[in-house]
């Protein structure tokens, strides 16, 4: 089975929530249920691993793990990690309809690769309760995806844009791969500029240029066409999250909705201030705020 995720990621003025239902296999299923906040104080998380009854893990939904309840029917999640500690209401409307960002050719010779965004852009409503606080998530734009594939990669960097300051209803979703081809750096992209879909097609696309633990900076050719990205995550504002070991590693990820993000095409500039960032890496780096897993036995 390898590594299956559902997520949410969504963010508005340089505050945000990522929320991901994941389900790994090594010897054993391992459900895990995580949720990252990130506003000016810095990032901060819960995660919980729970037992081999307490999970539903569907590709038409619902998803459930414990109390959490995700259902791409209805485009709702409800739920809760401790009864009166931390609970949320939340639901969306779609803006783009479902893209698989996977090449073709990728499809063909692996069919359980599978990167999809179930909702490029979304617009949500609704609330987090978290340590006696409530946030407001009414008006936040962000995606809902789906990934699956045998194993973690080595390393990636990726990068999403859920509208800009200049076009509130553009997007771009970038993942950039250790895996080289032709001398560069295997890439997928899926982006919706001044109307127009762009994508990967037929054959992964390469990046130029550098990632790193709070970046990208380089480009992308797509028809000939050089499409220009940059993103910087704050090292306060990301958070680390181990994955289970799907073979005989474990994998971490440093994650951000909070990060300076930006892309140019055809001569135009689009730039947000509440971007998704992500690196991931077999490396155990340190200096960032970590969500401890708890595991539960009874859904608590």
């Amino acid at each position: 089975m390898g590594h299956k995720e559902f997520f949410l990621s969504l963010s508005k003025d340089g505050s945000g929530l990522w929320i991901r239902f994941l389900l790994s296999k090594k010897d054993e299923a391992v459900p895990s249920f995580s949720i990252s906040y990130f506003d000016e104080r810095g990032a901060h998380g819960e995660k919980r691993v729970y037992g081999g009854g307490e999970y539903v893990f569907t590709e038409d939904g619902p998803i459930i793990m414990g109390r959490n309840e995700l259902d791409l029917n209805s485009n709702t999640l409800t739920g809760s990690l401790d009864a009166g500690k931390s609970e949320y209401k939340i639901s969306w409307s779609k803006k783009e309809d479902k893209i698989n960002a996977v090449s073709g050719l990728e499809r063909i010779l692996d069919l359980r690769s599978n990167y999809t965004l179930l909702t490029p852009l979304a617009v949500f409503e609704g609330y987090i309760g978290h340590s006696g606080n409530q946030i407001n998530v009414d008006g936040y734009k962000g995606m809902i995806g789906y990934i699956s594939q045998p194993d973690y990669l080595r390393k990636w960097t990726w990068m999403h844009m859920s509208g800009s300051e200049e076009d509130p209803d553009m997007w771009a979703d970038v993942l950039v791969t250790d895996i080289r081809l032709m001398g560069r750096n295997v890439s997928l992209l899926s982006a919706r500029i001044d109307g127009n879909l762009i994508k990967t097609k037929l054959m992964p696309l390469t990046f130029e240029g550098k990632t790193y633990i709070s970046g990208i900076h380089g480009d992308i050719k797509v028809k000939g066409e050089n499409i220009s990205v940059d993103a910087e995550a704050i090292p306060k504002k990301t958070i680390k999250v181990k994955y289970d070991a799907v073979k005989r590693y474990d994998a971490f990820c440093y994650n951000s909705e909070a990060a300076d993000v930006s892309l140019r095409y055809h001569g135009r500039s689009f730039t947000s201030n509440s971007g998704f960032f992500e690196h991931g890496t077999r490396e155990n780096i340190g200096g960032f705020t970590e969500i401890n897993a708890e595991r539960t036995g009874d859904g608590s």
